[in-house]
């Protein structure tokens, strides 16, 4: 592989030296790729970083949290009116 770590392209433009090392630049596409591979490749169990991550969800757990915070446990009243 490639690298642009190469001594011709000191001083060189980035898109000059990108050219040269035929290197796709930092655009959303390649940065893109590269942040799926790191964090597909952490989800591996024996990666070194795998143990950072925090523990699965429960699905069913979190679908009863949405249900019950999208719905009222007591219906409100409509005439609330004051203690004298």
């Amino acid at each position: 592989m490639n690298s642009i770590m190469f001594g011709v392209t000191r001083g060189m433009p980035y898109p000059s030296a990108l050219y040269y090392a035929d290197l796709p630049s930092l655009q959303l596409q390649r940065r893109d790729h590269q942040g799926r591979n790191f964090f597909t490749s952490i989800l591996v169990s024996d990666s070194c970083l795998h143990s950072l991550l925090p523990a699965s969800r429960d699905k069913n757990l979190i679908s009863r949290l949405q249900a019950a915070k999208n719905s009222q446990p007591w219906p409100l009243e409509q005439n609330v009116t004051s203690p004298s």
